[in-house]
């Protein structure tokens, strides 16, 4: 719909072309507005209306002026896309032309609706909206509102954008996000692992770090979906539907097992004959080690559980943003803060950080990316415990290692930590048959 208040207008001035024009030189390529065949497009495609940062609608689909816009608005530098997109089209069929204007029209109309103004004025603004809206495209996605092969279509329109506009750069711009490749096989499929992916992330993350920072006693419960998965101060004490519990728990009931139940668990899954009294020594032992972690805060165990959310959290920092994981590696505790902390940052929603010296923008969700921001800031000053670290993201030393304010961390190389994270969780918080993301259906 019209506002008037914002001035639209219909150019009265506008030049339709044919596809045997479209390489002719246009001194103003904001007025050019391309007549396809009528069986694929009734009206002309007005294609100059990419150079207005504010574009409007006509009330009536039936209207031929074409898009109104805000005069006022009008991007200098959007010219050059204009009519690199129109020589991009020689060769091309009605239709092909069709379906790719429509496309990269969701892109200008995405990329005004984000204030993404200038956004083909310099390499650094295209990959930076790059960046933003594959983040976008792969929050469509996770949330199974696009297929992948949609997704990967639109990213694929978006790009051609890019290297149209810098010849030379334009893969070194598009290596800034990952890549969408939609899977092989089933679309559905894959779209349904990253739903479940991305649940046992939140689920592991939110749930872990609730259970350190209010010192939770154990054991202590993981749900996820329609399942649970039950948590033992034990290095093989997780228990869930897709692994089975261990001798001395019931995870069931939540408690340690009887010496019968030790027993009849035993018999069913050794040949070894083993008595009464092993069972008995075994699970005092156990109980032991149970009351122990619930009487120390940090024990090692916990330390575990809050690396294991730590990492939770940074994948799902991974999708939400289409940051690359080295790119997140990169990502520093100050501008965090400032985001958690100022008003005119989470109107940005936008986490900042260096790489090879130039500032770049990723979009962390106001709505989703924010809350867990907030989240995980509290996890990590649990886990540092007085330490300090410049980045957000940091490795923890291996299991056993206190912490204190003289351990160094170290940096995070997360292109390791999501497939070491991964088959972490597989078979015991995910289920085994969801296979291996790269960077969850962000590959």
């Amino acid at each position: 719909m019209m506002n008037s208040s914002q001035q639209f207008e219909h150019r009265a001035n506008t030049q339709i072309i044919t596809l045997n024009e479209v390489t002719h030189g246009f001194v103003e390529p904001e007025l050019l507005r391309l007549q396809l065949s009528p069986r694929e497009m009734k009206k002309p495609f007005d294609i100059g209306s990419f150079a207005y940062f504010i574009r409007g609608e006509n009330e009536n689909v039936w209207d031929d002026r074409g898009t109104p816009v805000v005069i006022e608005s009008f991007v200098e530098s959007r010219r050059e896309l204009v009519v690199r997109l129109l020589e991009s089209l020689v060769g091309l069929s009605d239709s092909s032309v069709r379906a790719r204007l429509r496309i990269i029209e969701y892109f200008i109309v995405w990329l005004n609706a984000q204030g993404y103004r200038e956004v083909f004025a310099s390499a650094l603004q295209a990959q930076e909206a790059y960046q933003s809206y594959t983040a976008h495209l792969n929050h469509l996605i996770a949330h199974q509102a696009w297929k992948p092969r949609s997704a990967q279509n639109y990213q694929r329109n978006a790009s051609i954008c890019i290297e149209l506009l810098y010849p030379e750069d334009g893969h070194l711009i598009l290596a800034g996000a990952v890549r969408i490749i939609a899977d092989l096989g089933s679309e559905a499929a894959s779209g349904a692992h990253v739903e479940v992916y991305r649940d046992v992330c939140l689920a592991i993350a939110q749930q872990c770090s609730a259970f350190v920072l209010n010192s939770q006693l154990y054991p202590f419960v993981v749900s996820i979906r329609d399942y649970e998965v039950v948590g033992f101060p034990s290095n093989h004490g997780w228990v869930g539907p897709f692994k089975d519990s261990p001798l001395s728990y019931n995870a069931g009931e939540r408690r340690i097992a009887t010496v019968e139940e030790w027993q009849a668990a035993s018999k069913k899954k050794s040949r070894r004959r083993l008595y009464k009294s092993d069972g008995v020594r075994e699970l005092i032992a156990v109980k032991a080690n149970l009351d122990a972690a619930n009487k120390d805060e940090r024990c090692w165990h916990r330390l575990q559980v809050a690396g294991l959310a730590a990492k939770a959290y940074a994948s799902l920092f991974v999708m939400i943003t289409g940051a690359t994981p080295t790119e997140i590696d990169q990502f520093s505790y100050a501008d965090a803060l400032e985001v958690e902390k100022s008003p005119i940052k989470k109107e940005l929603s936008a986490v900042k950080f260096r790489a090879g010296g130039k500032a770049t923008l990723y979009n962390i969700g106001r709505d989703t990316g924010l809350p867990l921001l907030k989240e995980y800031l509290k996890l990590r000053e649990w886990i540092l415990n007085g330490a300090t670290h410049e980045r957000l993201f940091f490795t923890m030393p291996a299991t056993g290692e206190r912490l204190s304010t003289n351990h160094e961390f170290s940096y995070l190389k997360t292109t390791f930590m999501m497939s070491g994270f991964f088959k972490s969780i597989s078979g015991i918080f995910l289920d085994p048959n969801v296979r291996i993301l790269e960077s969850p259906r962000v590959s």
